[in-house]
């Protein structure tokens, strides 16, 4: 896997530390450290910028400092009402990290990060837009989230994949969901999926609606306009296959044209 960013190895003497702080990143990387404590150190510094252009300088400037570290912005995709969301994926020195961004223009609105040990963390910077965004979602998809649901969705790291790892023997927690629902024909948990604020749970709920439609159930007419809106829309989906994670699939690729 490639990564974004340039790769040096070296040993940090007095020189580098000047040039680290006139970086304004001094904290970086101050002696050998645990894995944990470096990673959390990059998310300290990612944290206080609210802009996404300021976020990537921070990254862009971490790829130069003298450590192993490596990433790239996995894809940028539209939701709904002019917001947007940026994932970005990387190793530093050894740890992996996930960083979530979900703006509007270059405004960061939340941004989900996930470190060393799966440790998650989430920061708001406009909780105004944040808001906004919940209650225009709640009308348009006539749902009801609550807004600590809708964040928690919005900004949560989720994989669309039906059979996933080795053989495509490994079935999400979704996927089997998904199965149940069908094999008891019960939209109400597809429906749930359709509404939420998250692009993969979207892409679950349609797989799942459209094929209770092919087995003759009637959908609700609001659910068929969410349907066609996404179909419009067709974002990006983050996805497995096989062994493959992050695979980056058109949202009309996997559903089709119903």
């Amino acid at each position: 896997m490639r990564y974004k960013g340039k790769v040096i190895r070296m040993r940090v003497g007095k020189m580098a530390f000047t040039f680290l702080w006139a970086l304004g990143l001094g904290g970086f990387f101050p002696a050998p450290r645990l894995m944990a404590q470096t990673v959390s150190s990059l998310e300290q510094y990612l944290r206080t910028e609210k802009t996404l252009s300021g976020l990537q300088q921070v990254l862009d400037k971490a790829a130069r400092l003298p450590a192993d570290i490596h990433y790239r912005p996995l894809l940028e995709r539209e939701l709904d009402f002019g917001y947007h969301q940026t994932y970005y994926e990387g190793r530093l020195e050894g740890a992996e990290f996930t960083l979530i961004v979900i703006h509007r223009e270059d405004q960061v609105v939340l941004a989900h990060w996930e470190g060393t040990g799966r440790r998650q963390r989430d920061w708001v910077h406009d909780e105004a837009g944040l808001h906004t965004y919940w209650q225009q979602h709640q009308g348009f998809y006539q749902s009801d989230l609550s807004e600590n649901a809708f964040t928690t969705q919005l900004g949560g790291h989720y994989i669309f994949g039906l059979r996933c790892g080795f053989a495509g023997t490994y079935i999400s927690g979704e996927g089997q969901q998904l199965g149940q629902a069908l094999e008891k024909k019960n939209p109400a948990p597809l429906q749930a999926w359709l509404r939420s604020p998250n692009v993969e749970l979207q892409t679950y709920g349609a797989i799942g609606l459209l094929e209770l439609k092919h087995q003759g159930v009637t959908l609700d007419l609001t659910d068929l306009r969410i349907i066609e809106h996404l179909l419009s829309r067709n974002s990006p989906v983050y996805t497995c296959a096989g062994c493959l994670v992050g695979v980056v699939q058109p949202f009309l690729d996997i559903v089709g044209v119903p």
